[in-house]
């Protein structure tokens, strides 16, 4: 593979590295949470550890300038990107609603819930086991 995008994180990672070709990248996203310790179903709620699991991620990073091979692995965080670069945040951002707008990328639902009733969605995705995006949808607007 030439670009392996990782949404999982952890020991995923590396098998995603793995998989590239000598010059391959992973792109790690959406996995702050579980780099910290604090994923929905962590089975540690409240407790926030920032340093759980970031030295071995900082590892997988390292391993592509030192490693044979140069497969890079590469994060991003668009909360990240959002609070240091706004500007390029600004132009993910537009990028990702254009091809949303054109129906090139379709995210996967698993579950609409009314507003009111967000307390419910959350606790579903606390329970784990959610295929999909949860949406939350405004009555009447």
């Amino acid at each position: 593979m030439d670009v392996v995008f990782d949404p999982i994180a952890g020991v995923h990672t590396w098998h995603s590295r793995n998989a590239l070709r000598p010059g391959g990248r992973v792109v790690a996203y959406g996995n702050t949470t579980s780099l910290r310790g604090g994923g929905l179903s962590s089975g540690r709620p409240g407790r926030r550890n920032r340093l759980h699991g970031i030295p071995i991620y900082v590892l997988y990073i390292a391993g592509g300038w030192f490693l044979p091979g140069r497969k890079r692995v590469i994060p991003y965080s668009i909360q990240t990107l959002k609070r240091v670069r706004p500007a390029l945040f600004r132009q993910d951002l537009a990028t990702l609603l254009d091809l949303l707008h054109q129906q090139k990328i379709k995210p996967v639902i698993a579950q609409r819930f009314p507003l009111a009733e967000a307390r419910q969605a959350q606790e579903l995705l606390g329970k784990g086991g959610v295929t999909g995006k949860i949406v939350l949808v405004c009555s009447g607007q």
